[in-house]
């Protein structure tokens, strides 16, 4: 009883965090500095963030239309006027976040209201930014911008937590770091793979280090599959060389996760369970590639971008099977029966359950759960 309920417990920890969806939250600011110091660019802000910060949908039905947008542009404008701070050396640059009427732009996670940026910097030749937007709120926000100085462009990774400091240079160690975030904050990726995995302890045969060999090697060999098929679509995608609507992969996603979820409940052959692996991983690496696809055209190579953003994801997910196999082994091993039953088949259920309000959502729109 002690087991059963302890498994219980892991599984009530982990539902908070299992309720968030995937698509993070990003933002994409494009500044071009001239030599005489004229500051001119672009800013767009997910509808769904700004709903965050300011009342925008005026009449409650959860739904924003044009009309509401434009009602606030100017709350809009001024809560940009202090979420972006802009130095040009020792000196602050004026800057100006309403040079044109909002607009509306479309990316893959939805719509964005555009602001169009101007302003003046002390020297032409130098500009440091600080990022505040979210700050406090989501520290998982990560702002993609392009910066155009003395006709060079470069990329930087903005975070709510820069306090004017410059951004870090989009690196391919940023590249890893934030492949790493994605597979961290992609809370359907881990649990299909925790799907998959679950029956893994049960499978191994109890003689040992035998089981742990062999538990290892089914978990590997999942990975594997999951890894080959995801790299694969994440870099077609990176690469534009194949696009599917965002709506549509992340409803394939969290579909993905339910039927892993519902298959442990039917079956737990492994058998059937790599070729899961491989099969929705394709769909997966979709998802992954919703980073890549929004990238400034200035972050270098893309090839090298995409290989250090994969590394990450990979270093994420091995530290993920690092931390749950362990004690997934030792629990089945002392209470094979109790991890059948609260940690096979209530945490199949559990995900599943978790799965299906996320296909409804990304579906119908119906906000069942955050994200």
């Amino acid at each position: 009883m002690n087991a059963c309920l302890r498994i219980c417990l892991l599984l009530l920890a982990l539902a908070p965090v299992a309720a968030l969806a995937h698509k993070g939250s990003d933002s994409y600011l494009t500044l071009t500095l001239a030599p005489d110091g004229r500051l001119d660019g672009r800013w767009d802000l997910s509808l769904r963030d700004l709903e965050l910060l300011l009342p925008l949908d005026a009449d409650g039905d959860r739904r924003l239309t044009w009309g509401e947008v434009r009602r606030g542009s100017a709350a809009i404008q001024a809560l940009a006027a202090t979420s972006l701070t802009l130095g040009s050396g020792e000196q602050a640059c004026t800057l100006d976040t309403g040079a044109a009427p909002l607009a509306i732009a479309d990316h893959e996670d939805g719509r964005y209201a555009v602001l169009t940026l101007a302003g003046i910097c002390p020297r032409g030749d130098r500009l440091t930014v600080g990022y505040h937007f979210l700050e406090g709120i989501d520290a998982g926000h990560r702002g993609l911008a392009t910066l155009r100085l003395n006709g060079e462009e470069q990329a930087r990774v903005l975070t709510p937590m820069m306090a004017g400091a410059p951004a870090p240079a989009l690196s391919a160690w940023t590249q890893v770091r934030e492949g790493m975030h994605h597979i961290a904050t992609g809370y359907d990726h881990l649990l299909f793979l925790f799907s998959l995995l679950l029956p893994v302890a049960l499978l191994a045969p109890r003689d040992g280090r035998s089981a742990r060999a062999t538990a290892l090697r089914d978990a590997l060999l999942l990975v594997t599959a999951f890894t080959l098929a995801h790299s694969l679509t994440l870099g077609l995608a990176a690469l534009d060389l194949i696009r599917l609507p965002s709506r549509w992969v992340e409803a394939a996603i969290a579909a993905s996760v339910l039927v892993a979820a519902i298959h442990n409940l039917r079956d737990t052959a492994p058998r059937t369970r790599w070729l899961m692996a491989l099969g929705f991983g394709l769909v997966h690496g979709l998802g992954f590639a919703s980073m890549l696809g929004e990238l400034p055209a200035a972050t270098g190579p893309r090839l090298l971008a995409l290989l250090a953003f994969n590394a990450g994801v990979e270093i994420g997910q091995l530290l993920a099977l690092a931390l749950f196999l362990p004690l997934a082994l030792v629990v089945a091993a002392r209470y094979p029966q109790g991890y059948r039953r609260w940690g096979l088949q209530a945490g199949s259920l559990l995900i599943g359950t978790v799965a299906l309000a996320w296909l409804c959502q990304r579906l119908f729109d119906w906000q069942l759960i955050p994200g």
